[in-house]
């Protein structure tokens, strides 16, 4: 499990982009595209980029950790980097298949909208839709590989 990183240094390499590229990301968006690439990720290496569980939450996958640093931005576009317990702030030095696919993702999703992401993650048969109808609180790893959707 070496690639494992944690969520708030992916998130800040998203929000790098999305502050030298001029493309606002809510916590919405955020949540969606770190989703996006957790799974994209995982179908490429067959790992799991992050120990922290997704939950279905009624917007779509959520990161409790994300939530929780960036939630005093509410659903305006985030402006400032995650910071550890010392305010220090941290990317990651990117190895190029986490490169690769951030850079995918973040192509492929920066224009769309945190609601439009999520009505993506919301269609029948995500890993989200089969969380939510079944009442669990998290999305299962063996649903997010088998998620088509991309």
């Amino acid at each position: 499990m070496g690639n494992v990183v944690t969520p708030s240094i992916v998130a800040n390499n998203i929000l790098s982009r999305s502050f030298e590229q001029k493309k606002p990301v809510t916590q919405m968006k955020l949540q969606k595209l770190l989703y996006f690439i957790y799974r994209e990720f995982y179908k490429k290496t067959d790992k799991r980029l992050f120990n922290e569980r997704f939950e279905a939450w009624k917007y779509g996958p959520v990161l409790p950790s994300i939530y929780h640093e960036f939630k005093q931005f509410g659903a305006d576009p985030i402006t400032a980097y995650s910071k550890d317990s010392k305010g220090d702030s941290f990317l990651l030095v990117e190895s190029p298949q986490i490169k690769q696919v951030i850079d995918e993702v973040w192509t492929q999703y920066r224009s769309y909208s945190g609601i439009e992401l999520s009505q993506i993650t919301h269609r029948i048969g995500t890993p989200w839709y089969k969380a939510w109808q079944t009442y669990n609180d998290f999305l299962m790893d063996e649903d997010i590989l088998a998620d088509y959707e991309w």
